[in-house]
């Protein structure tokens, strides 16, 4: 029962991704790289969904898979600075709001969620 419920908070994470990647207005051009980024979010969330399982089935979590998880975080919050800092650092960001909105928007509140977590964790 607990891993069916940790599966579909990991759908809830994974299907917005997915519906945004299959709408067609996200490929339109953009100054950024928002469909690049998109694409290795849904990378890292599916290898977020397969730590997840591995620990609840798992039970003594092996050394190697727990510095493999540690490993796995700082990627996670260099792409969420990497994320932050290219999609809203400069001007350019106006160009993107208006070709890729729902793109954009998703990025946006990505970028507000990551910001608050990072405010609350320090």
């Amino acid at each position: 029962a607990v891993v069916s419920t940790q599966s579909t908070g990991a759908l809830a994470m994974i299907l917005p991704q997915i519906i945004i990647l299959a709408d067609p207005k996200s490929e339109r051009s953009c100054s950024k790289e928002l469909l690049n980024m998109l694409l290795a979010l849904i990378v890292l969330s599916v290898a977020m969904t397969c730590f997840t399982i591995t620990f609840l089935i798992m039970e003594p979590i092996p050394g190697l898979i727990k510095f493999t998880f540690h490993a796995f975080g700082g990627v996670a919050a260099i792409y969420q600075f990497v994320l932050m800092s290219k999609s809203f650092g400069d001007d350019s960001v106006s160009n993107c709001h208006t070709t890729v909105p729902t793109l954009w928007y998703y990025f946006f509140f990505l970028a507000v969620i990551g910001t608050l977590c990072l405010v609350f964790y320090i």
